[in-house]
């Protein structure tokens, strides 16, 4: 399908962007959180922070973009049960060693990825037809939810995964502008989101494939997008193919824990499950769980049942992209639902994975919000 410079229903495309006076406040919220974490709170994080450090220690020793998971130890001597391809590991190894082994300077870089993310996530605000607005809202949210940003001070991946979301999403709000640059910025947002852990690509993805699919940017054409959407998609699954292949598993626990015994999520299982009422009283559970973890530890302030909170969040997603669409910001409104998409699904997943777990062990758990983080700057 050939592209054409210009859409009926579409508004011209905004003018370079400027940063309003809040929007160097929120950065210098996260910078001042972020780095404050880094450096006052104790180590290890009781989010894998160990864990990831070992790993990252472990791969610049032995360096390989796929490590055999099974040989991998932490600093304790227990193994190791990440279980994530290599590329972030190699680079925070390498800064450990230059930092000889300074936990608070490694902590530092990742605090700097992270303020990195947010710089991208005001950039894409500015480009906004109502910038003024975003930022306002970006600055509630940083004020509102403070553990959002001290998270990033921790040596964990789930600080690239918050990037690759957030540079996806610049990507689709800058190609109102500069639609090469950013279509191409969000396949390479794609491939990283991969070699990052299998989560974010969940995320991610969709958003790269499906915004890009309704929006259809000028000199952006199907024709275009499809098959590339195909190639960045192949080298991103690389990783959990090789997995796949080697453990029978594209993500695979070689630590023994409960869920071991637990089956694949085979089309017979997926049917079966569809057709269980037990099954969508397990979703229930496992949303309010999920509203647990993403709201209650994160918010300065409480105001109603986290569920409720957490739902709303999700919510705003399709609300956005009527309201842009009813702007005549058709880049904005497919970003949305390209992001409401990718949430939906990938909880779909998440919630087929973790009772395939609840069927064996008879344990109803794995319900981390982190999971999400790819799609987290939309939220």
């Amino acid at each position: 399908m050939s592209s054409r410079n210009s859409r009926p229903g579409d508004s011209a495309p905004p003018r370079a962007a400027t940063w309003p006076i809040g929007a160097w406040v929120s950065l210098s919220v996260a910078l001042i959180l972020a780095s404050l974490s880094a450096l006052l709170l104790p180590y290890p994080s009781p989010f894998d922070e160990a864990a990831h450090l070992s790993y990252a220690r472990h791969v610049f020793d032995h360096p390989a973009l796929l490590p055999a998971l099974d040989r991998m130890r932490q600093e304790s001597g227990a193994a190791n049960y990440l279980n994530h391809p290599a590329p972030y590991y190699l680079i925070v190894g390498a800064v450990d060693r230059l930092a000889g082994g300074a936990v608070a300077i490694v902590r530092l870089a990742s605090a700097a990825l992270h303020v990195a993310a947010f710089a991208l996530l005001i950039d894409a605000a500015a480009a906004t037809r109502h910038p003024n607005r975003a930022m306002a809202a970006l600055v509630c949210l940083s004020v509102l939810m403070p553990l959002a940003h001290m998270l990033g001070g921790f040596v964990t991946n789930d600080t690239l995964a918050f990037f690759t979301g957030a540079l996806v999403v610049w990507s689709v709000a800058r190609s109102q502008a500069r639609p090469a640059l950013g279509y191409w910025v969000g396949a390479l947002a794609v491939v990283i989101a991969g070699w990052t852990k299998l989560t974010a690509l969940l995320a991610v993805f969709p958003i790269f494939a499906l915004a890009y699919a309704f929006a259809r940017p000028p000199r952006i054409g199907l024709r275009l997008h499809l098959p590339v959407a195909v190639l960045v998609a192949g080298l991103a699954a690389i990783p959990y193919l090789a997995w796949q292949a080697r453990y029978g598993s594209v993500a695979p626990s070689l630590v023994p824990t409960e869920h071991d015994g637990a089956g694949p999520l085979t089309l017979g299982f997926v049917l079966s499950a569809a057709v269980d009422p037990e099954f969508y009283g397990y979703l229930w559970y496992m949303l309010g769980w999920l509203a647990r973890s993403a709201m209650e530890p994160h918010l300065l302030i409480g105001f109603g049942p986290a569920w409720i909170v957490f739902v709303a969040f999700v919510a705003a997603l399709p609300v956005a992209a009527i309201l842009s669409r009813r702007a005549g910001n058709r880049t904005m409104a497919a970003l949305f639902a390209a992001g409401l998409c990718a949430v939906l699904a990938e909880f779909a997943i998440h919630a087929l994975f973790t009772y395939s777990w609840f069927q064996v062990a008879g344990r109803a758990e794995g319900f981390h919000f982190r999971y999400y983080i790819g799609a987290a700057p939309l939220l």
